[in-house]
């Protein structure tokens, strides 16, 4: 069995939710996005699991309805809907992994058709109280880097060498390196850096097991499975 397992932000949808929830909290969210924009750009793992901690807490006492409409705001990638309804056809099993809340995916999701082509979604829990945010979130997609999409997708009787792992940010970095094939979609500079920089990824480039897509179109995945 085979599964395409793809990020949320800037892949499935055209922009980067914690961005767009930082303009939700207030005057902190100038040096909040400039945490954000950092922490996209470098691989800091201890740092990127303090600070979005710490993000969440800033937005405590926010009505999760905000982030509702927010989610309501978010477009999907080109070529995502084509995507999906092809690698279903083609039998893969599909998947979410994010550190986005899964319950704002799932909204998404439904709101674009696209959960009748995702078998599953792994994002994190954003704390509630009475519709309120209470400034806490339980994420081990944040807290392993993702590593633990293997595990779970064992579950499901998918080995490692059968997972197709679609990102675009340094974070997935760590995945990439542990899964059958990684595809980069149109990554930044220093995400593109530090991959062809690893010496694991290089290797998994020659070996035909990672590519580059710059061209924002998330079917261009599709003639490379």
């Amino acid at each position: 069995m085979k599964a395409v397992c793809f990020d949320f932000d800037d892949v499935l949808i055209d922009g980067n939710t914690l961005l767009k929830a930082a303009d939700l909290f207030g005057h902190h969210f100038e040096t909040l996005k400039t945490e954000i924009r950092f922490l996209l750009e470098n691989h800091d793992p201890p740092r990127l699991y303090k600070t979005a901690v710490n993000f969440v807490a800033k937005g405590k006492g926010l009505p999760y309805t905000a982030l509702e409409r927010m989610i309501d705001t978010c477009v999907p990638m080109k070529g995502a809907e084509k995507t999906l309804r092809e690698l279903k056809r083609r039998g893969y099993k599909v998947f979410v992994a994010s550190t986005t809340d899964k319950g704002l995916i799932d909204r998404f999701l439904r709101k674009t058709g696209f959960s009748a082509y995702v078998d599953k979604v792994y994002g994190s829990k954003l704390g509630t109280a009475n519709g309120l945010l209470t400034g806490l979130v339980r994420s081990d997609m944040l807290k392993t880097e993702k590593m633990s999409l293997v595990k779970k997708l064992a579950v499901h009787g998918i080995k490692r060498h059968n997972i197709v792992y679609v990102g675009d940010g340094i974070t997935d970095i760590p995945i990439m390196k542990n899964v059958g094939t990684a595809i980069l979609f149109c990554p930044n500079i220093a995400t593109k850096t530090e991959a062809f920089a690893d010496r694991e990824l290089s290797m998994k480039e020659k070996r035909g097991e990672l590519f580059l897509i710059e061209k924002k179109d998330l079917s261009e995945i599709l003639p490379l499975l």
